[in-house]
């Protein structure tokens, strides 16, 4: 299976979207939130660590496109070297879990995890 290291979500026109935090992790973690700007480039717009969890939105989308945020991670190694995650989404019901898996072995995706779900505006 590829190993594979940051996913997108799109936020519609009238909505917005809302990142709650979660970590389960002994190594230090990190998740960073890109912004797909209008140029094409992929601003950071929010970073998240094992100790700053506090919820993030985004604004609400006034454009006629979809505003597509990436999400990544990555985890500090045994040789204090920054180590990009894994990845894995799922859907739960309205909204997704993005968990990340740092890569020492257990498989579960829950060393940091954010909660993403849509916030209908107007």
């Amino acid at each position: 299976m590829p190993r594979v290291f940051d996913v997108d979500v799109s936020v519609p026109k009238g909505y917005k979207g809302v990142f709650k935090f979660a970590c389960n992790a002994a190594w230090p973690q990190n998740l960073k939130i890109g912004y797909h700007n209008e140029e094409g480039n992929v601003e950071p717009v929010a970073e998240r660590n094992n100790t700053t969890l506090d919820d993030w939105e985004t604004p609400v989308n006034e454009s006629e496109r979809d505003n597509v945020y990436t999400i990544s991670g990555e985890y500090k190694d045994r040789y204090d070297r920054w180590q990009k995650s894994n990845v894995r989404k799922q859907q739960q019901g309205n909204s997704y879990r993005i968990g990340f898996d740092d890569g020492f072995g257990d498989g579960d995706y829950n060393d940091i995890v954010t909660t993403f779900e849509l916030n209908k505006i107007h």
